[in-house]
């Protein structure tokens, strides 16, 4: 019995001495992992593969004040100074006090407002849907009093808008679901001309002192005359155009569903350089100095050279990037769709910082710069935040 006890002990022993060793290989090997991620996570900011850590940066804005509301739609705020004007999923239109928040009036217009709204000094312009029946509906292009939300007056078109209203002094231009784009006066809705795209155009056009950009589903960026809406030059690209495309003195830059960027001549439309991201890209380039800016949906923010097309850098984020970059001074506010988080970085591409949006599960538009003011619509409403800087 006594040897039986003692080659026990041995085996135990035995037994403690393996557990020991298995255990001092495993931490040494926990520790040279944890060593690795240390040095990983120490890298520069601008990382060309993944986002570094953020919960050491400044935050970029504070908070001002929520309008809480379960209505808010994918379109975005109308912000000025004084005011902000706010569409909802029911059709009602509300205008808060842009200081504190507060409810200055909501008025109901009918129908389904699908394209952000516009205004003027003095009124409002909204670009609605309405049902006829289970089959058809007709465009509504109605007017209201900025002080009251009362009815100035209605147009009605056969057909809805496709596109962003735009609104330049006294005139309001747009594609319609029935191809066509229009120039229409502002004071009274007829038309002053129109112009046949041949397919169906989602993206919001630019308008300069001589031209109008505008590119439709079937791949063709159009350039057509302010004037008289004549085409001036047309160019065809890889995918569809979904986003307004950007323009300096001497170039137009646009992206496609594809994930190609494009530098066109303004003057002839010729092809001056491509490139290609790795998926779609449906939002607006922004020019920061040198860059061009641009967004894809493979989560990287890119910077180009607007000169040539070479890739200067790029920075991932998580989260869809589809709203514009948004150019305040030599910073790009970057905002992903359904993300809780805003982030800033330098037009070099250095990440400065981000802005956090407590108890929210993302943002459902296109933000709304005004002044230092930021305006966020969320699934729980309108968010006010104010710049640091």
């Amino acid at each position: 019995m006594a040897k039986f006890k003692f080659s026990q002990y041995k085996i135990f022993l035995l037994l403690l001495i393996c557990l020991f060793a298995f255990n001092k290989i495993t931490f040494s090997q926990v520790s040279e992992t944890d060593k690795k991620i240390k040095h990983k996570q120490s890298q520069p900011i601008v990382d060309k593969n993944a986002i570094p850590k953020l919960n050491k940066l400044p935050p970029a804005f504070t908070f001002q004040w929520q309008f809480a509301t379960r209505s808010a739609t994918k379109l975005p705020a109308l912000a000025e100074d004084q005011s902000v004007y706010l569409p909802l999923s029911d059709g009602r239109v509300v205008a808060l006090d842009a200081s504190n928040g507060q409810l200055r009036w909501e008025t109901q217009p009918g129908g389904k407002i699908i394209s952000p709204l516009v205004a003027n000094s003095e009124q409002i312009y909204i670009s609605s849907r309405l049902e006829k029946d289970a089959l058809s509906s007709e465009g509504v292009l109605r007017v209201i009093n900025k002080q009251s939300g009362l009815t100035a007056w209605t147009k009605n078109f056969p057909q809805a808008f496709s596109t962003p209203l735009t609104l330049i002094e006294q005139t309001i231009y747009a594609a319609n679901e029935d191809t066509n784009f229009y120039s229409l006066n502002s004071q009274s809705g007829n038309v002053n001309w129109s112009a046949p795209l041949g397919a169906l155009s989602k993206s919001k056009a630019l308008i300069t002192d001589k031209e109008v950009f505008i590119g439709t589903e079937a791949n063709v960026m159009h350039c057509l005359s302010i004037s008289d809406g004549k085409e001036i030059w047309q160019f065809k690209s890889k995918g569809p155009l979904r986003a307004a495309p950007t323009a300096n003195e001497e170039h137009v830059f646009f992206g496609d569903s594809f994930g190609y960027l494009y530098c066109l001549d303004r003057k002839s439309g010729k092809l001056v350089w491509q490139v290609r991201t790795s998926a779609a890209i449906e939002s607006t380039p922004q020019l920061a100095g040198k860059f061009l800016v641009t967004n894809s949906f493979d989560n990287f923010v890119y910077g180009f050279s607007a000169k040539s097309g070479d890739t200067a850098w790029k920075v991932r984020l998580t989260g869809r990037l589809s709203f514009d970059p948004i150019a305040i001074n030599d910073q790009i506010l970057i905002t992903p769709l359904s993300s809780d988080k805003l982030f800033l970085l330098s037009k070099e591409g250095k990440l400065l910082g981000q802005f956090h949006i407590e108890n929210s599960s993302g943002i459902i538009a296109t933000p709304t710069l005004q002044s230092s003011s930021l305006f966020l619509v969320t699934d729980e409403g309108l968010i006010a935040a104010r710049s640091k800087n």
